[in-house]
């Protein structure tokens, strides 16, 4: 999800208000948070299909109820504040943020290109794109938990193609994961790896010199523009 910053606590499960409904206070209480998450994480599988807004509040409820338990045992009403959290993870709009060059450059391609998003997502990002008004940038929107398949699963890249009518060497296919990366350019896609990190950036130039490597959508913009 090259597209987006994560807002809050640096975690894509902890929501906007998840500190605040839990209290938590200090560095130490959440570091054991995010331990406790990674040890949900398990749960996740068993959600492989999340079609609406209402499954995708059930998944995180359940995710939230485990985690909460190996967190604190202690804390009162844990299915309540697990439905809380799990009501602001998947309605509350601003859990992520849009990269600024996203928000400039994507409407600047669309003036020349067709663009498909393909993201390791449930169905909640839709609303994001809406509420940042990016939605119409985009021709289609392929998510994952609507296919029950994590990229780089060839059917992520295939759904994508079919729905926008083009041929696998007539795209590019930009993302944040080398894995991804080369799970397009099996299918003949011509992958971009974005690397945010300037530092990351350097070595992934070095050590994926068969791919082109970027560090920002200007960059982008100017090879194909």
């Amino acid at each position: 999800m090259y597209l987006f910053i994560l807002l809050g606590a640096n975690n894509w499960f902890i929501s906007p208000n998840m500190l605040q409904i839990l209290k938590i206070k200090d560095d130490n209480q959440l570091s054991s948070l995010k331990k406790a998450i990674i040890k949900a994480h398990p749960i996740l599988d068993k959600y492989k299909y999340v079609q609406d807004e209402t499954s995708e509040i059930a998944c995180f409820e359940e995710f939230y109820n485990i985690a909460l338990n190996e967190f604190n045992t202690n804390l009162s009403d844990i299915p309540k504040l697990a439905h809380k959290i799990a009501l602001d993870i998947t309605t509350n709009p601003l859990k992520y943020a849009f990269y600024e060059d996203s928000k400039e450059i994507i409407p600047a391609l669309k003036k020349d290109f067709k663009i498909a998003l393909v993201s390791d997502a449930w169905p909640s990002m839709r609303f994001i794109y809406d509420y940042n008004n990016m939605t119409k940038y985009f021709d289609i929107m392929v998510i994952s938990s609507e296919l029950g398949v994590l990229k780089p699963d060839a059917s992520m890249y295939e759904t994508a193609l079919e729905k926008i009518h083009l041929k696998p060497e007539e795209c590019i296919f930009l993302d944040d994961n080398i894995n991804n990366c080369i799970g397009a350019k099996k299918l003949g896609i011509i992958p971009i790896l974005v690397s945010r990190n300037h530092e990351d950036y350097i070595e992934n130039c070095k050590q994926y010199k068969e791919y082109l490597v970027i560090e920002n959508l200007k960059q982008l913009k100017d090879l194909i523009l």
